[in-house]
């Protein structure tokens, strides 16, 4: 009798413990529980910066579009015969960048690559602030139609983990009669 109790005792006193085996199996679905939910924020984080690049890239894009614009409508406005007058910088194969904050809007020729856009706090993005940014914008015309109509191109390139991101914008402007 003596010797079932003791066999049932040796047997409670092993079962009150983890083995390591089990120990290794309980962290190793703990860490894959943790892994997976981090990788989603970290995911996420990530989609939120490029999310965030594009839309500042498409705001860059569409003022270097308006600012073509605006020196066409000027033209217009003070009589100039030449409708592309002060745009010869940016016609094809030149690429050109034009400053908002400069004090008089004349594009200006890339020798080579267009410099990067800047940005301060009070000035928002130009090429003067102290700031670099990551963007870079070219403007380009082409396709002169009989002094009628000319294709405007206007592209915003910056870099990113994932490689070189572009957005491009491209519209016809007309010589308004």
């Amino acid at each position: 009798m003596f010797k079932s109790q003791k066999t049932i005792c040796e047997k409670k006193d092993r079962k009150k413990g983890f083995t390591i085996l089990e120990t290794l199996v309980a962290v190793a679905i703990l860490a894959l529980a943790i892994t997976g939910p981090l990788e989603l924020a970290f995911k996420g984080i990530s989609y939120t910066k490029l999310s965030q690049n594009q839309i500042i890239a498409s705001y860059l894009a569409q003022e270097g579009m308006e600012l073509i614009r605006n020196i066409r409508d000027s033209n217009k406005i003070n009589h100039d015969p030449n409708w592309l007058n002060n745009l010869s910088n940016c016609i094809s194969p030149n690429l050109c960048y034009v400053d908002a904050q400069a004090s008089s809007l004349s594009p200006v020729v890339c020798m080579g690559n267009c410099p990067i856009i800047k940005y301060s706090d009070s000035n928002g993005y130009n090429y003067s602030s102290v700031n670099p940014t990551i963007f870079t914008r070219n403007i380009s015309i082409d396709n002169l139609v009989n002094n009628i109509e000319a294709r405007v191109r206007v592209s915003v390139v910056w870099e990113e983990r994932i490689g070189q991101r572009r957005v491009e914008l491209e519209e016809t402007i007309y010589n308004i009669p």
